[in-house]
């Protein structure tokens, strides 16, 4: 493989979840997932990178791809005599992120202490996030090593998985899984099979060829064009959310697609659960998230499931179904379905409702969800803070303590930095979610201290160590604000993260063991709760007051036991038998029992 050889040395070196009746493997238990869009996260390859014409059509000629560390606010040369709303100018534009830019992040990924990767879609299409595929079977063209390449083959590929080759963005992509599992990860990649967009290769042919096309029957063709009337479009097709970039695939008065558009799918699946066809699974990825489920049959998805079980039994299918869990399961059987009350309730607490719910009535609703659930599946819950369809999760909570200003071009929240309060929150928040019972999943560049409105303000490039980012400025939505924001990565909440992650990596309690709460003080705001997995205890105290509070618990440990706090170089050594020391106000503490 092309880069395999080139990267090898250096590897050398939201939501609760429901589960079917196969549990979930064993990876996902207590795993730290880490959320990546390709595009936004490292551009190492240039010469692949997005190309005017496949972007913006021939009506900008300047257009060019943005500077990974300009102002994100600032308008670049080519986008200063546009007429469009800046949100539009921002839709436009492109990083160049790419696949080779994951590839050489999978020691920043593996030191973060993350245990599966979760890609947004990469199947090639126009836009920023990949939905509306062009392709189901190919890598997108700029994520790979040649792009023109990769672009001819993805032009004249059809729906024959014998005529299939491998691009050089299918190969990367081959040799990026091989190096995640040699490092003992995971990838899991989102896809949408319900539509494609316009490019896709059979509606192209359709929109052609109308009548006479090989794939009419793939699509629900509302109206054909009429050869006697050239200059108007006739043509009209049912499509997702009635948006015409989205075309859905063709379904009968019973929910069923066409067999020739579920042999595609199907195909695609094979395609990406082992990629050379050799029946070895290590250069396949170990699951999928689907979106839009609700969009096809239940037959259709349980042989889907199927499918992918039977080419890997340790693989995880997601549903982004919102519906009942245990009726969705039956129904669809998914390994695991989102409906959020985890993440809610965090969100709710440490957020939106800060300092208006008690510390007990808090408690009680964890309480209630965990009694709903059995420890496997609590443990397995995967919890978001954010995600690429709500704010960045420093900005929720830095518009949570002031009223938004008023902005334009949909820019309605306050887009300054969040300042050491809200950092402080934001820690206190991380603490919890990588302690308590769950499977945490991390947003791209959170664990740097990226900030970002609603989209698309949360998805700036990501937030790295080695750049030297421009001061963000705010005068083209804030008019007049002459004010500036200092970009740069946030060690501090790098390490957060970093310690805990490592720290669920070597102990159990804080992957699948148990939750018991020691401290519940509505009057001092004071928390403090234990997890335990056979000789495994961490200890997690949390002040959400202003105040200075002490803290004494009694573990029922032998005395003098030392003790490791993840973020001190010296052992914590208790006081006789018991736990004393004062918690700073709005600050956290994790304590380790020394086997």
């Amino acid at each position: 493989m092309r880069y395999q050889n080139l990267m090898i040395s250096l590897l050398l070196l939201m939501p609760v979840t429901s589960f079917a009746k196969d549990a979930v493997p064993e990876w996902a238990k207590g795993a730290v997932w880490y959320m990546i869009l390709p595009e936004r996260f490292r551009n190492i390859n240039p010469t692949n990178d997005p190309i005017a014409k496949r972007v913006v059509g021939n009506s900008n000629n300047d257009w060019q791809v943005h500077p990974w560390a300009a102002d994100w606010y600032k308008r670049q040369v080519w986008e200063e005599n546009r007429s469009e709303p800046f949100s539009e100018l921002l839709a436009q534009r492109r990083y160049g992120g790419d696949l080779v830019g994951v590839f050489e992040k999978l020691l920043y990924l593996k030191d973060l202490g993350v245990d599966a990767i979760y890609l947004t879609p990469i199947f090639e299409s126009p836009s920023i996030e990949k939905y509306g595929a062009s392709t189901f079977h190919h890598v997108d063209n700029n994520f790979g090593l040649s792009r023109e390449e990769d672009w001819s083959a993805i032009e004249t590929e059809k729906d024959n998985p014998e005529e299939w080759t491998l691009t050089s963005g299918d190969e990367l992509f081959s040799d990026l899984l091989r190096q995640a599992h040699e490092a003992d990860m995971r990838v899991v990649i989102e896809a949408v099979f319900s539509y494609c967009g316009r490019d896709f290769w059979a509606f192209k042919d359709l929109e052609k060829n109308q009548q006479q096309s090989k794939y009419k029957d793939w699509f629900e063709v509302l109206s054909w064009d009429n050869p006697v009337t050239p200059d108007t479009v006739e043509f009209s097709y049912k499509c997702w959310q009635d948006n015409k970039k989205f075309p859905l695939f063709r379904k009968d008065a019973h929910g069923f697609l066409t067999k020739a558009v579920k042999d595609y799918i199907f195909n695609s699946t094979r395609r990406w659960m082992d990629i050379d066809g050799d029946g070895i699974t290590v250069d396949g990825i170990d699951g999928w998230s689907i979106q839009q489920v609700e969009d096809l049959s239940e037959p259709f998805w349980r042989e889907w499931n199927e499918l992918v079980r039977s080419l890997n039994s340790k693989a995880i299918t997601i549903s982004d179904f919102a519906g009942t869990s245990s009726e969705v399961i039956d129904r669809y059987d998914f390994n695991l379905v989102k409906d959020n009350p985890l993440s809610q309730l965090m969100m709710d607490f440490f957020v939106t409702r800060r300092g208006q719910e008690p510390l007990s009535e808090f408690v009680r609703k964890l309480n209630n969800l965990k009694e709903k659930n059995s420890n496997d599946i609590y443990v397995a819950a995967i919890s978001q803070l954010d995600n690429l369809t709500t704010p960045r999760i420093a900005t929720v909570i830095a518009n949570s303590r002031e009223h938004p200003g008023d902005g334009v071009n949909g820019h309605s929240l306050t887009p300054f930095k969040p300042d050491s309060t809200d950092r402080k929150i934001q820690r206190l928040l991380t603490v919890f979610q990588l302690t308590y019972p769950g499977s945490p999943m991390i947003t791209y560049g959170d664990e740097s201290g990226m900030w970002g409105g609603r989209y698309p303000d949360n998805i700036k490039p990501m937030l790295w160590k080695e750049f030297v980012y421009e001061r963000e400025s705010y005068a083209t939505v804030r008019p007049g604000v002459t004010r500036l924001s200092e970009n740069r990565f946030d060690l501090r909440m790098f390490n957060t993260y970093r310690k805990l992650n490592q720290l669920r990596l070597k102990n159990a309690a804080l992957r699948v063991g148990g939750c018991d709460e020691e401290i519940v003080d509505d009057e001092k705001k004071v928390f403090a709760y234990v997890r335990r997995e056979k000789s495994n205890e961490v200890w997690v105290f949390m002040n959400f007051s202003n105040e200075p509070q002490f803290i004494k618990v009694t573990p029922g440990w032998k005395k003098n036991l030392k003790v490791i706090d993840p973020f001190q170089l010296k052992k914590f050594r208790l006081d006789k038998f018991d736990i004393k020391f004062t918690l700073k106000p709005l600050s956290s503490r994790v304590l380790v029992k020394k086997k």
